[in-house]
């Protein structure tokens, strides 16, 4: 590249892909196959020993078999070189780094190492090029002296130089066994106390991670993950796959890319319709192409039922059971129709609007995008694609609830599958639902504003007037169709400490550039940061893991997969952190565990909104106590964690309408949205502090004491919500003393203010460094890490089998019982959500079984936390 102009190379240098990205000029683009070969293959991290074919998938994977999968058109090539040499500066110089990391007093320990804690540590050290004798000048200690001598002077008492030769090795060795004797008496080359560093965080460093963050890498991993569609499962969602590998790989990440074999389906060209035989219309289904350069994907429903459906139309706003209930009151019966719903409402998940028309008789469902509840003005034909999985069932792989999808483990049959629906549906732009809720003009009943679109008059339709719809769709389903996981870490100083996880998806129903793209731009940028910083002599304290899951969109697959196959592995994680759509908006939005507040107030104080300079992120969300953090329902790859393993978990994104499921969900539209990625920005820098805090501090940051304020919150709200009938039937009394007891738990807890091991002098080090005191910080933080795994419960389902109690495939998957979703709470967060739905169904005796069971378990918390081991009085 010279004069500005673009270069006529075709493999641009990172530094002209660089210079070429901040003037807004196109690099050449590779296509989708010379991006699949055997050396593009090489790039994205792969050898030529791999078992993939030239698709990267393996000749003999029936991948997408009678399926046309999307075609790419385009596709950039970003894998040139690494990240740390595509954007060098003055501050990321090897030279201006070791600086920092001398002046932050971070010291690397040598890998397996441990150092005795009373040894003498220095305030400083010193690090050495990978030849300890590079740029040395001492003419003696030149490279050659291991195979050679040096030039001898002319002595009188020498007669030959041969007679010298052994006498003057001898002495070079003496001299450097001397020279490394003196080094380590000195401590200047002893190996640093690897827990010496791990009490505070400097606010150099801290500085040093936010300034290195750079938002033309934001910019650059956005448009190139946003340059064509990458549905799970597809040849196009495995190019990302390698190529965050590959991003992972080169900042200096232990990388892994794991394949699990899970039920998928997909749609047939010409295979999907929706018509009317009377009037002659028929729906468009497809959204018009965005760009003549990329493919759209097709119109469907991910784990939607294939088949064909016919039967008079009917309205049942967004498809709750609340209104199937009124329609009832209407008296309107659905069997045998097909009901036309809007997405949104109180219920987002789709696929429980599908299974209440289901359980009411209907034949089919179409589901629409409702410009009014959608919050902005849609284009008429843009589609929310999306999943009709039911997750709040069966999270993961359908065929293998609740355990992992191997090549040799034993699937269900689809049939009795927990997370598939019956009946077969299809998403709607509004331009096509249009034109139906105009056919029911004047039939059934009209409806209240709760229920109008932007039609000014609605009716509900009347199966015996209203005309027949016929529905087709017909799609390709694969029980055994390959995903692919992408994981990289940072190895902790400390092996006995617990690992830190975060988390974002990437497979998506389009282009996906706002969920998921936004949020692994930010993840990879934050992991280049990380990276550099480990390269020039960081090691956090904690392992720090990334993860880009797949399948999300399905059905919380490629998380789910991962948790139920490495269980063990996972379950010392300390926290995972949740970043899939790291920005759709300029909402500031975060959900999590309570004991998450602390750490995440600590950071939301230190970052400013990007609307307004003059507040932080902690400014405009107020005070904790007076609006808490919100809890985490089933909508995200945080609940196999949260709610499967009880590991603390917090999801993070700045929020707003934007078109999510469609085409137009584009690298331009969020430009048009965040210019200049401010909001991206600031997700990262919170993200990366956030990390820092919980990955290198001795005592992590987590809060007991807004637990304890949640559990009494969460009992009040409970018992104002029960029912009158239920008031009778249900005593809440159980639950209510454990609460207290886990309340005075917390409080002796939190009280240790006074104990020599957790003092600090005034630098912020802790004063006590032996291992007994290293040893009681290590358990303060495993037992409030701990604390969520204890309100969890073990569900024995082949002894419920044998007492004759019929085995709720995939629901017992959900172990913790004090927060979660319910069965029918779609997305939304719940607490003790067993409870509430015992309550909901009027089944008291189970009702009660249920306050007997988290009473026990939080009691059960609250012995561990101070180390009791006397039985609980609740029992189970």
């Amino acid at each position: 590249m010279s004069g500005g102009g673009p270069s006529n190379n075709p493999h641009p240098s990172a530094a002209d892909e660089k210079a070429a990205l901040r003037a807004n000029i196109e690099i050449p683009i590779p296509s989708y196959e010379e991006a699949t070969t055997s050396q593009a293959a090489s790039q994205y991290g792969e050898t030529n020993d791999s078992p993939a074919g030239p698709s990267g998938v393996g000749e003999s994977s029936n991948l997408l078999s009678g399926y046309r999968p999307p075609t790419v058109e385009s596709v950039r090539n970003s894998m040139e070189s690494s990240f740390l040499s595509d954007y060098e500066s003055a501050r990321s110089s090897e030279g201006s780094l070791q600086r920092e990391m001398i002046q932050m007093d971070i010291e690397e320990a040598e890998e397996g190492t441990r150092r005795n804690p009373f040894q003498k540590r220095f305030g400083w050290s010193i690090s050495l090029p990978r030849n300890p004798f590079k740029g040395w000048r001492w003419p003696w200690w030149r490279p050659r002296w291991a195979w050679g001598h040096p030039r001898m002077p002319d002595l009188s008492f020498c007669t030959t130089e041969a007679a010298i030769v052994p006498i003057a090795r001898l002495m070079i060795v003496v001299l450097a066994l001397v020279m490394v004797y003196a080094l380590f008496a000195t401590g200047i080359l002893s190996y640093p106390n690897r827990l010496a560093n791990e009490y505070i965080i400097p606010q150099r460093l801290r500085n040093y991670a936010t300034e290195s963050l750079d938002y033309a890498n934001v910019d650059h991993w956005m448009k190139y993950l946003s340059s064509f569609n990458h549905v799970a499962g597809t040849k196009g969602d495995l190019v990302l796959a390698k190529y965050v590998e590959g991003k992972l790989s080169s900042f200096g990440f232990e990388t892994e890319r794991v394949e699990f074999p899970v039920y998928m389906n997909f749609p047939k060209p010409g295979g999907r319709r929706v018509w009317m035989d009377n009037s002659k219309w028929e729906a468009k289904l497809e959204e018009r192409k965005i760009d003549k350069n990329q493919e759209n994907t097709l119109v469907f429903h991910g784990l939607s039922k294939s088949g064909t459906a016919k039967g008079p139309l009917v309205y049942a706003n967004y498809g709750t059971r609340e209104d199937f209930a009124r329609l009832e009151q209407m008296g309107i019966n659905v069997k045998g129709a097909i009901v036309l719903m809007r997405h949104g409402g109180k219920r987002t998940n789709d696929g429980q609007k599908v299974l209440a028309a289901q359980e009411k008789g209907a034949v089919g469902c179409l589901i629409f995008t409702d410009p009014k509840s959608d919050g902005f003005g849609w284009p008429i034909d843009a589609v929310r694609r999306a999943s009709v999985g039911l997750r709040n069932w069966a999270a993961g792989d359908p065929l293998s609830p609740g355990y992992e999808s191997s090549p040799n483990a034993k699937m269900i049959p689809k049939d009795r599958s927990p997370a598939l629906v019956k009946i077969p549906s299809l998403p709607l732009s509004w331009g096509d639902a249009k034109p139906l809720l105009e056919a029911l003009k004047g039939i059934g009943h009209t409806v209240d504003e709760s229920w109008k679109t932007v039609i000014s008059e609605v009716f509900t339709g009347d199966p015996t007037k209203s005309p027949l719809i016929n529905l087709q769709n017909e799609q390709v389903e694969q029980h055994s169709h390959p995903i692919w996981n992408v994981g990289g870490r940072i190895e902790g100083r400390d092996p006995h400490e617990s690992r830190l996880i975060i988390g974002t998806h990437r497979d998506a129903w389009c282009f996906g550039a706002n969920d998921p793209n936004s949020g692994t731009a930010v993840m990879l940028e934050v992991a280049r940061v990380l990276g550099s910083m480990k390269q020039f002599g960081w090691r956090p304290l904690r392992t720090i893991e990334f993860y880009n899951w797949d399948a999300t969109e399905y059905n919380l697959m490629g998380s789910t997969e991962f948790v139920e196959s490495m269980k063990s592995h996972t379950m010392d994680a300390l926290a995972y952190i949740n970043i899939a759509s790291a920005v759709t908006g300029t909402t500031f939005s975060a959900a999590g565990s309570p004991s998450m507040t602390s750490a995440l107030a600590g950071i939301m104080s230190l970052i400013k909104d990007p609307s307004s300079q003059n507040s932080t992120l902690q400014d405009l969300w107020g005070t904790f106590e007076e609006h808490p953090l919100p809890g985490l329902g089933g909508g995200g790859d945080y609940s196999p964690f949260q709610h499967h393993l009880g590991i603390p978990s917090l999801d993070l994104t700045f929020t707003g309408p934007y078109p999510s499921g469609s085409c137009y969900d584009t690298y331009n539209w969020i430009k048009r949205q965040d210019e200049f990625l401010q909001y991206h920005m600031s997700m990262a820098k919170l993200l990366i502090l956030l990390i820092l805090d919980l990955a290198d501090t001795a005592v992590a940051p987590l809060s007991m004491a807004h637990y304890d304020l949640a559990l009494q919150r969460w009992t009040t709200e409970l018992e104002q919500w029960m029912p009158e009938k239920a008031r009778g039937q249900v005593d809440l009394q159980p639950l209510k003393k454990a609460v207290k007891k886990a309340s005075d738990h917390v409080k002796a807890f939190m009280n240790v203010g006074n104990e020599d091991w957790i003092m600090r002098d005034a630098n912020g080090f802790y004063r006590k460094m032996d291992d007994w005191s290293i040893g009681l910080r290590r358990a303060r933080t495993a037992r409030m890490r701990n604390w969520e795994r204890h309100l969890c419960w073990d569900w024995d389902t082949q002894n419920m089998e044998k007492q004759g109690r019929k085995r709720r495939w995939g629901r017992e998957w959900f172990r913790h019982l004090v927060m979660g979703p319910q069965e029918w709470g779609g997305d939304e967060p719940s607490y003790f959500p067993w409870i509430r739905d015992a309550i909901e169904k009027e089944d008291w005796n189970s009702a009660q079984d249920h306050v007997g069971k988290v009473s026990h378990l939080i009691e059960k918390a609250a012995r561990k936390l101070l180390d009791e081991n006397k039985a609980s009085p609740t029992g189970s």
